[in-house]
């Protein structure tokens, strides 16, 4: 009587487990109809198989091993792998979880997905054109470098990219909310384009030419690096972070908070670096030097723009804000409002300009000043050594600023003569 009942109880066990599996599978299948963007994947509850790390292996579906390689075809499932030295393809319809890759390689091809991926010591994951990868990890930890390449129209979400870890965003490709962590590096080529990045101590973002870095957060001891004709939209800077924007690179609508350093350097000409619409706040410094530019910069209350052997164009200091022309720094058409502040120092110039009331411009020994408009109620100092000048001809100021003032005279006089004979296209 005994041996038929435990029997038939251990044929339910194995129903209830077949059941469970089926509820598993259809989970992680539902997937596949939500849409691309980090918002639908969030709300899937994915977190429910970080648990399964350390499980055995399983898989299900159609799963074909042939030597080194697995292929995770349509309605295959592979959960809590691990992958040495082999190489795993995610096809469509196949659906990856948990797989931890240690000198392996994973590739995600069009309707694939990779789910909670952890890569290490020189590991390797492949998102290709359609393929997804959400929450992957990247951690080399000291040993090798752990990669994430993702191809034109592949994407990867929640990427963390820990201590030796980087994601490289390749032309087409998609990167949204990475976390980029000490040691970890987050590299945009040309065409591709990262969105909601959040950079903290250690970590760093690249954006060369051609790729686009849209909405990162840079926290204290982050750095974000715009270069070669990279382009970085709406970044914001705290306590502590830096955005470096050189070698003609541009960034467009930055936030210096407190503490924040946004510096724009690099060669003259038609490719120098630029700055576009910054905003400095309080405790927040925007450095111009060697050759590179900005434009349309609003400097608030505690903020600070120092210009060096650079330009800036259409500045506006509001009340508490400062900027300061040093080592042929030139500002041109600047609005000082009441309680702002220019500071025209050794070998600086200010060309054109409004000092509003209340508003002050400061010339120090060996400082100049030109076709500055002071209205009722503004204020110039001029300093022992100090100069306020006639205007200059624009576009020698502009386009030869590495020439000394008496030589920027010599030129102009020059141009004149040349203009009223007639040989001065």
């Amino acid at each position: 009587k005994f041996y038929p009942r435990l029997r038939y109880i251990r044929i339910n066990i194995s129903k209830l487990l077949a059941t469970l599996l089926q509820l598993s599978v259809m989970q992680i299948t539902s997937l596949h109809a939500l849409p691309v963007t980090a918002v639908g994947l969030a709300a899937v509850g994915l977190t429910g198989w970080a648990g399964m790390a350390q499980a055995e292996t399983s898989s299900s579906g159609d799963v074909v091993k042939a030597g080194s390689v697995e292929t995770v075809n349509a309605g295959g499932i592979v959960i809590s792998s691990q992958l040495s030295g082999t190489l795993q393809n995610v096809m469509s319809g196949g659906i990856a979880s948990n797989v931890q890759i240690i000198r392996g390689n994973q590739s995600v091809f069009s309707g694939g997905k990779a789910l909670n991926t952890i890569v290490n010591a020189t590991g390797q994951q492949n998102i290709q054109d359609g393929g997804l990868a959400d929450n992957t990890v990247l951690s080399a930890n000291g040993t090798g470098t752990a990669y994430q390449y993702v191809s034109q129209g592949g994407v990867a979400s929640r990427t963390s990219i820990q201590m030796q870890g980087i994601q490289g965003v390749m032309p087409g490709g998609v990167a949204y909310s990475a976390a980029i962590s000490s040691g970890g590096r987050q590299n945009v080529q040309n065409g591709g384009n990262a969105s909601a990045t959040v950079v903290s101590s250690g970590g760093s973002q690249h954006i060369y030419d051609g790729g686009l870095a849209n909405s990162t957060v840079v926290s204290s001891g982050g750095e974000q690096h715009v270069s070669d004709g990279g382009s970085a939209s709406n970044t914001t800077l705290s306590n502590g972070a830096q955005q470096i924007i050189s070698g003609g690179g541009s960034a467009t609508s930055t936030q210096v908070l407190n503490g924040g350093v946004q510096t724009v350097s690099g060669i003259e000409g038609p490719d120098r670096s630029r700055a576009y619409d910054t905003q400095i706040f309080s405790g927040g410094t925007q450095n111009l030097a060697g050759g590179g530019a900005a434009y349309r910069t609003q400097i608030s209350s505690g903020g600070q723009q120092n210009v060096t052997l650079a330009e800036a164009q259409n500045t506006t200091i509001y009340n508490g804000g400062v900027q300061t022309l040093n080592g042929r720094g030139l500002a041109t058409t600047t609005l000082i409002s009441s309680g702002g502040q220019q500071h025209v120092e050794s070998r600086g110039l200010a060309n054109t300009g409004t000092i509003y009331n209340g508003g002050e411009q400061h010339i120090s020994n060996g400082g100049k000043s030109q076709d500055i408009t002071i209205s009722s109620g503004g204020v110039q100092h001029i300093s022992s050594g100090g100069s306020a000048q006639p205007a200059l001809d624009y576009w020698m100021v502009v386009y030869k600023p590495s020439l000394e003032y008496s030589d920027l005279l010599a030129e102009l006089t020059k141009r004149k003569y040349l203009a009223a004979a007639g040989k001065l296209s």
